[in-house]
């Protein structure tokens, strides 16, 4: 009797049913998992053009290269949104290599690049552009966190996504590697079984010129039955206090224009809740300055305020140049009327006159 995994929420009515070809396997998907997978919807869409697709039991069959151990790791690492989940739970014996294909032939969308914080590796197609509106923030990462960013970068090697050619880049993939397949603290065995085979197969020259410094899968294998349960309740823990390097920062992409709206409406408050008060303009501007100073404002902030204070400057200026031409300014008091040869000579002359 074939085994089946179900999945389904049992709420929910809507199910698909998908036999493995290879293995024999059964899963039960709803529509949100379905959903998932752009090219079964396709296939669940047009069930009714291909007579091979459903059997006799209304099932639908999916054959090679869509094998269940593939498919399952997968479905794990996208319902999770960790890039991790997939290579920690494909069994050693499977191809990571042709599970992270799987994701061009089901029509996924893969995980993004890595934000490498320290990192300015050169990417193979120079035609991408920077998102000029996009900027990074980096947070200390947990173990879940340092996990994610490193199933990415080998993610983005498997993909070529690097120049290799470039000496700089070269040199510090080469350090990234190290970090991940020494730090069995922080990484499973396999996970780094799976990274090594990446290596190996996608940074060919780099793997052959450096093998004797890099650790194999029979040493790694070493750890694999401590590994395998060791890393399975821990992602919420703080990483080591030695581990110091670019996985220990997990990098966000924050929108630079709702930065700047939101950083105008706190100048423009500031700026109302001081307007009432008698303030020159030296205070004012200085003000303004220890408010950015405090804050760490980013570049886009700074210049904003700048150009704001120039502003306010001429104004300013302009108010005062007025005043002084109506006299406002000529405040010295007046002299009084006196004698002007009263006082001229001390008391002594005056007693002689």
């Amino acid at each position: 009797m074939a085994e089946a995994f179900d999945i389904i929420d049992h709420n929910t009515t809507v199910s698909y049913t998908f036999r493995f070809g290879t293995s024999d396997k059964l899963i039960h998907l709803t529509q949100e998992q379905l959903d998932r997978f752009p090219y079964l919807t396709v296939l669940v869409a047009h069930k009714d053009d291909f007579l091979s697709i459903l059997n006799e039991n209304g099932e639908y069959v999916l054959s090679s290269p869509i094998r269940y151990t593939w498919f399952m790791a997968i479905l794990h690492s996208l319902t999770s949104q960790n890039p991790y989940t997939l290579f920690n739970e494909l069994p050693e014996g499977d191809n990571v290599l042709d599970t992270l294909q799987l994701f061009d032939y089901l029509c996924i969308t893969s995980f993004p690049l890595p934000l490498l914080k320290h990192e300015s590796l050169v990417r193979s197609n120079l035609t991408i552009t920077e998102d000029k509106t996009k900027r990074v923030e980096y947070h200390t990462a947990n173990l879940l966190e340092a996990r994610q960013t490193a199933a990415e970068f080998i993610i983005a090697l498997s993909k070529n996504e690097y120049n290799l050619d470039n000496s700089y880049t070269l040199k510090r993939i080469f350090s990234l590697i190290k970090l991940i397949l020494y730090n069995r603290n922080v990484f499973s065995s396999r996970f780094r079984h799976h990274a090594l085979t990446v290596v190996k197969e996608c940074c060919s020259s780099l793997y052959v010129q450096n093998q004797r410094l890099l650790p194999t899968i029979q040493n790694i294998a070493q750890n694999s039955k401590v590994g395998a349960f060791m890393y399975l309740y821990d992602d919420d823990q703080p990483l080591p206090e030695d581990f110091e390097n670019t996985f220990a920062w997990r990098g966000v992409n924050a929108s630079i224009e709702n930065d700047r709206t939101s950083h105008l409406a706190e100048y423009h408050k500031i700026t109302l809740s001081i307007g009432s008060c008698h303030m020159g303009k030296s205070s004012l501007i200085n003000f303004l300055y220890g408010i950015r100073d405090k804050a760490s404002l980013n570049i886009v902030k700074t210049q904003e305020l700048l150009m704001l204070d120039n502003r306010n400057d001429e104004k300013l200026c302009i108010n005062e140049v007025q005043s002084a031409r109506s006299g406002h300014f000529n405040t010295l008091p007046k002299r009084p009327k006196v004698d002007k040869f009263k006082h001229r000579f001390g008391p002594k002359a005056q007693k002689y006159r």
